[in-house]
This record gives C-alpha cells, structure tokens and sequence, in this order.
C-alpha cells in the first residue's frame, strides 16, 4: 500500500500573488524550464486562445516542489487539461531529481502532482521535458504514455556552429548566403509568420488555430522578450521565416515556413552562431516524428533525443470519443 503523501496540492490562476513567486523560484531550478513553462507564455496562450490556464503546485511546507502550467478546454460537460496549438510542451516542473524509493512507494512530488491533475480534469495531456525519462509514476497512475523524439542541438559543445552539419547543408550555406540579406526583430514577426502559414498550406495543414489569433500570440510573445523572428530575404523577397522560443538557456524552433530551396538553411546558418553568442546552451527542434521534416533537422548536427506525451482520460465515453476521432 502507498505511504499517505507529504505534500499538499493546489490549484491556482496565472495571477493569484500565492504562486507567482515561488513559481519562479522553481522555475530557476528546474531542469525542466523553458520558455514554455514562463508564466507569461501561459498568460499569452490564455488571451490568444481564450483557454484559461492554471498552476498545478505541489507543496511541501512553503516550498514548491513541483508544478505543470495546464490550459482548461471544455469538452462538453468535462474538463479537459489540453494541449493547446502552437504549444508543444505542457511539462511539469520538478525542483531536482526523485529519489527512486519514493517513486517507489508513489511518494514523490510528481505522483502528488499526477494526483491533482488526474483528479481535477476529466482527462488530460502532457508533453514531457526531454529530462523526465522515468515515466513510471505516469503507468502506474494509470496516465497512457507514447514516445516521441526531437532533434537537439548542443550549441556550446562545438568550436562553430556549423563544424557538425553535414556536408549538403554545409555547401548550401557556402553557396548560398551572399545571395540573402538576414534580420531579426519583433518588426519581422508578420512576415515570419506568413511564411509560417505558408509554408502549412502548401502541406495541407492549419495551424489550428485563426491566423488573427496566431498573429496575437507571436507579437505578444515577442513583446514578451520570449519570442524573436528572423527572416531571410533574397531579391527584396523573404523566402524563411523563423519564430524562436527562448528562455535564453533553451531556443526552440518554434514556428518555421519557407519557400522551396535553400532559405531556411541559410538562415539557421545565421541563427544557430547568434544564439551560441548569446549563450544558449540548447537549440531544440521541437519534434522529429515526419520523416522528411526529421531528416532536414538531422543534418544540421543535432542529436536524436526521447521524450515523452503522457495521457490520462478518466471517464470511458472521453476514451470513446478519442478512438471515433482516428
């Protein structure tokens, strides 16, 4: 039989002044922080998508010791914690690592965390920091647990940036970057994004969302200081557009669009070195599961790396209704 938990759990709204603080604080220490996990990324998912976001917080005494951003969706008469569009990780946040005999006994600060979510929404999805590789507190909770994989790209392990990509990337880059002009800026949000949407119609795809709403998140964020865009121009025209996420110890290769060719390889080909300037240590791909997207990712020095979406639906007819949507 479990031993009774040590902790207490709550639940609060992005604003309530009882968390904000000692969020922060763990966020400082946890090896699962990024920008994704800023309250002011939830802030902006909030106001963009009209999801109403919540800290999940687990207490030990008046230490947080772990915590999850969830976004609220309604489904029908049940609450849902979702995964919104554009957000691709909803991780929780550990304070250090777990010691593997209360993992044992479902004493850890993340089964305590598990319990809140699962007993407050009807069903809910997490997508695991890349750190969280023990998912045996989610099996044995009952949560549904898939692998997934990203490219990741250690920016401070190499002399220069680019000594890693393979050979093709490597001579687009040499023959191609004269012909572009590159800029960043929060003024070039717009036109990255229209790449963005561009690029997702050519593919048959959405960004699951409006574009007014995509537009609203991208410039708050970038108002933020969360969200920088790059843009790579040839003949007057911009032909990539990047979108990064950062917390600035982490970079994600948040939104992308380009035109066929070499443009968007001329461009990381100016990214990646400013932010290893800049001191990024990590630049994550965010996703390696479309074979031909994976294998662009691949060639430009970055590592095959797991992690996990967790799952847990506690009501039958929401298991249903999951499997007459495949």
């Amino acid at each position: 039989m479990a031993d009774a938990s040590p902790y207490r759990t709550s639940l609060h709204r992005l604003s309530d002044p009882a968390v904000r603080p000692a969020w922060d604080r763990l966020l400082a220490q946890s090896a699962q922080a990024t920008a994704y996990a800023d309250l002011r990324f939830a802030a902006r998912v909030e106001a963009a998508l009209g999801l109403p976001a919540f800290v999940a917080s687990v207490w030990e005494d008046d230490v947080l010791r772990a915590g999850a951003l969830v976004f609220e969706k309604r489904r029908g008469p049940y609450r849902a914690a979702a995964l919104p569009p554009l957000v691709q990780y909803v991780s929780p946040l550990l304070d250090g690592d777990l010691r593997e005999t209360d993992v044992h006994h479902h004493r850890s600060p993340l089964d305590a965390l598990l319990g809140l979510i699962a007993g407050t929404f009807h069903q809910a999805t997490l997508v695991l920091h890349p750190s969280l590789g023990d998912v045996r507190p989610f099996q044995w909770q009952g949560w549904r647990v898939e692998p997934a994989f990203t490219y990741r790209i250690d920016l401070q392990a190499q002399d220069a940036v680019t000594s890693g990509w393979s050979s093709n990337p490597k001579r687009t880059l040499k023959r191609e970057r004269d012909d572009f002009v590159l800029a960043d800026g929060a003024q070039y949000v717009a036109e990255a994004l229209a790449l963005v949407e561009a690029s997702h119609a050519r593919q048959g795809q959405s960004l699951g969302i409006a574009s007014e709403s995509a537009a609203a998140l991208a410039h708050g964020l970038a108002e933020d200081g969360l969200v920088r865009a790059f843009v790579a121009r040839r003949d007057g025209t911009a032909e990539a557009g990047l979108l990064v996420l950062s917390d600035g110890r982490t970079a994600h290769y948040w939104l992308a669009g380009s035109e066929p060719g070499a443009a968007m390889t001329v461009l990381l080909g100016h990214v990646l070195p400013r932010l290893r300037e800049e001191g990024v240590a990590t630049f994550d791909f965010v996703g390696a599961n479309t074979p031909s997207i994976a294998e662009f990712k691949r060639r430009f020095g970055s590592a095959l790396v797991p992690y996990f979406r967790a799952r847990h639906t506690a009501r039958p007819e929401l298991r249903l209704l999951d499997r007459l949507r495949r």
